[in-house]
């Protein structure tokens, strides 16, 4: 099995923008819009209730996690780009009822999400579909996420419910 070093994922220090310097760019921007319209297209938003990032990440019904699921991917991107090394994204119902589903985001050595990023998960699911490209340039600027560094998101699922 490849090494982080041998795949090219040796953590460089974070990479983000110089001092003085806005991390978002014109290219970042376009990234932000294209997010917009997949977002409306593809993956709407279908509720207007507030949800909070919590230790067990974002957990509700699986028919209202669509449009969170989409927007936790994009999150886990711009969390690869932060730290320079790949993240998690967890789907889960691993201890409740079949309806119940769940979404949350691990950090490189397996731990936590960042207390910080819980924030940054909540802004962005509860954007509106129009107020997902302000969201992503918020915590663009927030973190100086260099958006130009590669991202590697890892994706897992619970196989309970396998047939």
């Amino acid at each position: 099995m490849a090494t982080r070093q041998e795949r090219g994922w040796q953590r460089r220090g974070r990479g983000g923008a110089a001092a003085g310097q806005s991390p978002v760019t014109m290219e970042s921007g376009k990234m932000f819009a294209e997010a917009v319209r997949v977002a409306k297209e593809s993956h709407p938003k279908t509720t207007t209730k507030t949800v909070k990032y919590g230790t067990a990440g974002f957990r509700t019904k699986a028919e209202e996690l669509d449009f969170v699921m989409y927007r936790m991917g994009i999150l886990a991107a711009m969390r690869s780009r932060d730290t320079r090394a790949a993240i998690g994204v967890m789907i889960t119902a691993s201890h409740n009822p079949v309806p119940d589903n769940g979404v949350k985001l691990v950090d490189p050595q397996g731990e936590m999400l960042a207390p910080a990023w819980e924030a940054h998960a909540t802004t962005l699911v509860n954007a509106t579909d129009d107020g997902i490209a302000a969201a992503l340039e918020a915590i663009t600027s927030a973190a100086k996420i260099n958006t130009g560094n590669a991202a590697l998101v890892i994706v897992g699922r619970d196989t309970r419910w396998l047939f």
